[in-house]
């Protein structure tokens, strides 16, 4: 996953994991929070992980949160660190 800056045409972060995903684990979706604090992403394997968007360091995962890939995240306000996600 990769986050860049438009407007001035730089990367910004590059967030890689450091954990074993399941296979297939390229990223299928993910979602920030308003805050900017958080980033959550989706698996093609079923995986989410839970960044530090500032740092770019893996907060949190949850290997096989899905059977199959993440199509959508969303960030929802019942707390910090929460996401829903379809696969």
């Amino acid at each position: 996953i990769r986050i860049w800056d438009v407007s001035k045409h730089i990367l910004r972060h590059t967030y890689s994991p450091t954990v074993s995903v399941p296979p297939s684990g390229r990223s299928a979706a993910c979602s920030l929070t308003g805050t900017e604090e958080l980033l959550c992403s989706g698996h093609w394997g079923g995986a989410l992980l839970l960044w530090d968007a500032q740092t770019g360091s893996l907060s949190r995962s949850v290997p096989k949160a899905h059977r199959g890939p993440v199509w959508a995240l969303q960030r929802v306000m019942l707390a910090r660190d929460a996401f829903a996600s379809a696969g």
